[in-house]
């Protein structure tokens, strides 16, 4: 769901070395400690507020792509969109809260299924947090929304980020090809 890329571009670390690029759904949410349950069990996690399941709960559409349909009926005025869409993005604005001060992100690339929203999912979630730094003195010294990018729809996280973490050849580790 999330990928945080370090300081001067080092994979797979936050900038000090911390907790390893990746998903990030498995994280208590900064919002609420209710809602729907994870897939793992818990209630209160980020998944069920911050990604392609949530936005199926949150806006049930059998259309082509459901993120774009829920922002666009929200643009168009929809209350129950307006809602859904707000959910969403507080959700991922949560999740980028935690990354940016957490593993010392220098950007949170977003990635997965939310990706097709492409630009109005990022203005919002940078809006969202644009507010929280106006309210917070602390989070203002992140410049969180400074931090949020989204990945061109389809791009393929997981094969990027195995060639990035995979031992060159030669490492002493087999090599399995398929």
């Amino acid at each position: 769901m999330w990928v945080p890329v370090s300081r001067r571009g080092s994979r797979g670390t936050g900038a000090s070395g911390g907790a390893p690029a990746g998903r990030r759904g498995d994280r208590p949410p900064a919002v609420r400690d209710e809602g729907a349950p994870c897939s793992c069990g818990p209630r209160g996690r980020l998944g069920p507020a911050a990604s392609g399941p949530a936005l199926a709960r949150l806006w049930p559409y059998d259309g082509e792509h459901r993120g774009q349909a829920l922002f666009s009926a929200a643009a168009a005025g929809d209350r129950r969109a307006v809602s859904a869409r707000d959910g969403l993005v507080t959700g991922v604005a949560a999740a980028v809260r935690i990354l940016t001060p957490t593993v010392g992100a220098e950007a949170v690339i977003l990635g997965g299924g939310l990706t097709r929203v492409g630009r109005p999912l990022v203005d919002a979630v940078r809006s969202t947090l644009r507010s929280w730094e106006a309210d917070s003195p602390f989070l203002a010294t992140l410049h969180m929304s400074h931090h949020v990018s989204v990945l061109d729809a389809g791009t393929p996280v997981a094969a990027i980020g195995a060639a990035l973490l995979a031992p060159p050849v030669g490492a002493g580790v087999p090599q399995v090809i398929a």
